[in-house]
């Protein structure tokens, strides 16, 4: 795994739930504040997400990977996972399924990081190519991504487990190389 001055990238275990929920709710309310109601946001339950982290880390996942950020400090500063695609898709392509960082932690490079190691862990897993969903107006994603040489393609969802429902965009990238 990547280490870094600032942060180490590992896999995540069963005791980092707590720091990722921590992390969930500090980057959806400051990502997502117009776009998603500020209920929802309010709402964001950390005992909740904390359980299902634990559970989820707890029985694994077998089908992806699950990786932190650290910080020298040992708090966890930022998440990403990815693995089975929840679409239908070509064979090889494998889902970038979240990634969220601690506003605190915005600029340092830490999504850069987490990134670039998720990548290499889909393409472990044999992946070509990646595919990921973003929210249409959260503009400081969608730039994050494309400077990191994802690609919009232009197609669209509608997400409504959220009130109102969110347009999302389709991001793609060639994180593979085909033999």
């Amino acid at each position: 795994m990547a280490s870094h001055p600032v942060v180490t990238i590992r896999f995540a275990n069963v005791e980092d739930a707590e720091g990722i929920a921590r992390v969930h709710i500090a980057a959806w309310r400051a990502a997502y504040t117009g776009i998603m109601s500020d209920q929802q946001l309010a709402g964001l339950d950390h005992e909740l997400l904390m359980r299902r982290w634990h559970h989820d880390l707890a029985t694994g996942f077998a089908d992806g990977a699950v990786l932190v950020a650290q910080s020298p400090q040992g708090t966890i500063c930022g998440i990403a996972s990815g693995g089975s695609p929840r679409d239908e898709v070509e064979p090889g392509t494998l889902e970038l399924w979240m990634l969220n960082c601690h506003p605190s932690s915005w600029g340092r490079g830490v999504g850069t990081m987490l990134l670039a190691e998720l990548e290499r862990q889909l393409t472990d897993r044999g992946a070509l190519d990646a595919y990921l969903w973003v929210a249409a107006r959260n503009s400081r994603a969608r730039h994050f991504y494309a400077r990191e040489g994802w690609c919009d393609t232009g197609a669209t969802r509608l997400e409504e487990r959220f009130d109102p429902a969110i347009t999302e965009v389709r991001y793609a990238k060639r994180i593979g190389i085909s033999s």
